[in-house]
């Protein structure tokens, strides 16, 4: 996407559920995908993916990588959640997390943040959403998941909610979750 394009409407998803955001995520792809006269096949191919994973992400089925892997382990056997949007729809996936039961086949997880000392910083950057993160932590480890063993969990004081610092930290949890392809 351009740097103009509108933010996904996130707001606007009428169902408060992680179902609508894996929906509305697809439907965005779809359209821009669309909006450039790309067809599948050569968006795949200039992003370096499979079809059938943009078939599937244009069909709100991809994504999310943690509702992915809880909810599909069979196909997402782990998820790298790098300043995850735990706070959408009302802390919707972390609520999910406590009151549901787990997959039988439990994904290994990695989670991380930016961290600020203040929550109120004005710069909404610089907040991260630290605390969701940590509410997610604690819903996974009062199910079981067990912090250095199927559970990683990082925070990145000042690092902000952008491209630029995930990609300066993604080898990590790919290193952690994948040791033997590293």
């Amino acid at each position: 996407m351009t740097q103009n394009s509108d933010p996904i409407p996130i707001r606007r998803v009428s169902e408060p559920s992680a179902e609508a955001y894996l929906r509305a995520v697809g439907l965005r792809v779809r359209q821009e995908r669309q909006r450039r006269g790309m067809s599948r096949r050569a968006l795949a191919e200039a992003s370096g993916v499979s079809e059938r994973y943009l078939a599937q992400l244009e069909g709100g089925q991809g994504l999310f990588s943690l509702f992915a892997a809880w909810k599909r382990p069979d196909v997402f056997g782990n998820a790298v959640c790098l300043s995850s949007s735990f706070w959408w729809a009302d802390r919707a996936l972390i609520k999910e997390v406590q009151l549901g039961q787990p997959p039988a086949r439990r994904p290994k997880i990695y989670l991380d943040s930016g961290a600020t000392a203040s929550p109120f910083a004005e710069d909404r950057n610089l907040r991260d959403g630290h605390h969701h993160t940590r509410a997610m932590m604690r819903a996974l480890t009062e199910l079981g998941w067990e912090l250095e063993k199927d559970l990683h969990v990082l925070a990145f004081a000042g690092d902000l909610h952008d491209a630029s610092a995930w990609g300066a930290r993604v080898a990590i949890p790919l290193q952690l979750l994948f040791p033997s392809h590293c």
